[in-house]
Order: structure tokens, then C-alpha cells, then sequence
């Protein structure tokens, strides 16, 4: 087993192997029965040992408080962040073999491009979507192609429309594996936010030390809500800038059939790919504001009730 986890990618790179050591995600390729109990074992010691007893001790906590308002909001605020970690620990524990099948095939994608076109793209990321791939995928030319230049063009489509398909293949299997544990991370959010605008607001404690620790559970949920909004709706953008490039390019001087398949890829890309929150929500700075206005209005409820 490999002592640090390689990747492509440098921020990705650090952060499995961070989730490695801790033991949330190990991506190795385990082959003997004892190896994976070994690591499995490893998982929920750690497991156990960073989060499972806190949440634990956390629950026995929020039940001896019960009555007492103010402190099961305390307790509430941190046992509610611990288990929506939780479960998005539990889909890298459960589905362990099928996120790491993702990161092998996306990591020998980048590593292995051999196309200039695709070397400078790689090279550029975060790249311009109106200007690329549109201009990196066919030749341009304001002339008729030739025959030669028409069977390059054909091939160079071919090989985007396969990774096209093979990213939204991608994208639909990380879809099936975190919706769940997007949707109690979406609805605990809802919550916290909410409450703890309520204990800023209404209660306005002495404690500052209090009124820091609200402070800081209602920024790093609203933050965390903001990151999974901005990324969802950053990859719907993109899914639909695909048809953009294709009819930015010199379709012109396409012939009919060459014509019909960039029609085809503008067709498919009026799909945009999704990241949703169970089914219910796409993920989306549409549905940021969209939590942030519902918590307001819990808020104003609990507000009005108290007074």
C-alpha cells in the first residue's frame, strides 16, 4: 500500500491524503480479505475516535438538557454539524471502490493527454469556456475542407463527444453516491442558520464567547451552503457553454454530415448537468438564495412567536 496517494491534480492530491490518514477514504486497490478488514478497522477506530464518541457524548448530552433551550441549542448546533459530516464520510466508507474507480479514470485522463490541444487546456485551467474547446477542437479555416481535413475534424469530434459523455457519466455516478448526504447537509444548514440568527437577534447573551460561537456557526454554514451552490451552478454553466463552443467554430465549412453532428452535440448539451440535494434541489447560487431566504423566514416566525 502506497504511503501517500498521487494525484493529477495538486488541492485534490493534498486533500485525499488528508482524508487517508484520518481514514475517511482510502482509494488503494486491496486485494487480500485481510488487508480490507485491517483498513476497514482502521476507518472506524478513527472514526470513532474523531467524531463517533463526540456525537455519542453529544446525544447523551442534548437528552440530560432536555427543557433547557438555550443549552440544547448549544448542543443541537454541534451534534447537527458532526452528523451531516458523518454521513458524507459514510458514502466514502460505503462506496469507497466506486469514488476511487472515479478518481483513477479522471487522474489517467489528464495524466495521459497526449494532444497539444488538450495539454493546453489542462494547462490553463480554470480556462475561458467561449473560447475553448470551440477553437481547440476542428481546424479553422474559411474555406471549404478538404477531404483530408474533413476526415481530422470528423475524428477530433469523435474523441470530445466520448469524453463529453464520459464527464457526464462522471458527474451522474457523483450524483448517485452524495445526493443523500447533500440533502441532510442542505436541511441541517437550514436549521442552524436559522437558529443561530435567532440567538444573535432575540437573546443577545452577554457571553461573548457565546455570541462568537453563534457567529461562527452561522458563517461557516452560510459559507459551506455558498461553496456547493457556486460549484453546482458553475458546472450547469459550463454544461451549456459545450453548446456555445460548437457553434462558435467555423461550422460553415462543414459538410452535411459533419453539420448534423455538431447539431447533435448542441442538442445534448441544452441538458445542463445537474449536482441535486436528494432529488429535491439542484445545487445552484439560485438555491443559496433560496436557503438563505427560507432560514429568514423560520427566523422571523421564532421571532414573532417569542415576542
Amino acid at each position: 500500500m502506497k504511503l501517500v496517494f498521487d494525484n493529477f491534480i495538486f488541492a485534490l492530491k493534498v486533500t485525499l491524503n488528508w482524508c487517508r490518514y484520518f481514514g475517511i477514504f482510502i482509494p488503494d486497490e486491496l486485494t487480500g480479505r485481510r488487508q480490507k478488514l485491517l483498513v476497514r478497522a482502521y476507518s472506524v477506530f478513527m472514526f470513532m475516535l474523531f467524531i463517533g464518541f463526540f456525537i455519542i457524548t453529544q446525544i447523551i448530552l442534548f437528552i440530560l438538557v432536555w427543557g433547557d433551550l438555550s443549552l440544547m441549542t448549544d448542543v443541537g448546533l454541534v451534534l447537527g454539524t458532526n452528523l451531516a459530516l458523518s454521513a458524507k464520510i459514510a458514502v466514502f466508507f460505503f462506496k469507497r471502490e466506486e469514488l476511487a474507480s472515479i478518481l483513477k479514470k479522471n487522474d489517467d485522463t489528464l495524466r495521459f493527454e497526449t494532444r497539444e490541444e488538450g495539454k493546453k487546456i489542462i494547462s490553463e485551467y480554470p480556462f475561458d469556456t467561449k473560447r475553448s474547446p470551440a477553437y481547440e477542437i476542428i481546424m479553422i479555416h474559411q474555406n471549404k475542407l478538404t477531404s483530408d481535413e474533413e476526415v481530422i475534424v470528423a475524428k477530433r469530434i469523435r474523441e470530445y463527444v466520448i469524453e463529453h459523455q464520459a464527464i457526464l457519466d462522471c458527474i451522474s455516478e457523483l450524483q448517485n453516491h452524495f445526493s443523500p448526504a447533500l440533502l441532510g447537509q442542505l436541511l441541517t444548514s437550514v436549521v442552524i442558520i436559522c437558529v443561530t440568527a435567532y440567538q444573535l437577534a432575540v437573546e443577545k447573551s452577554s457571553d461573548m464567547m457565546r455570541q462568537f460561537t453563534m457567529a461562527s456557526f452561522l458563517f461557516g454554514m452560510s459559507t459551506e451552503m455558498f461553496m456547493f451552490g457556486y460549484q453546482g451552478g458553475h458546472l450547469s454553466h459550463d454544461s451549456m457553454e459545450v453548446a456555445t463552443a460548437a457553434y462558435s467554430c467555423p461550422w460553415y465549412t462543414f459538410p452535411t454530415s459533419l453539420k448534423r453532428s455538431l447539431l447533435v452535440i448542441m442538442i445534448r448539451a441544452q441538458q445542463p448537468a445537474l449536482l441535486t440535494a436528494g432529488g429535491f434541489t439542484t445545487l445552484s447560487l439560485e438555491t443559496f438564495v433560496t436557503i438563505m431566504k427560507a432560514s429568514y423566514s423560520f427566523f422571523t416566525v421564532l421571532q414573532e412567536a417569542t415576542d
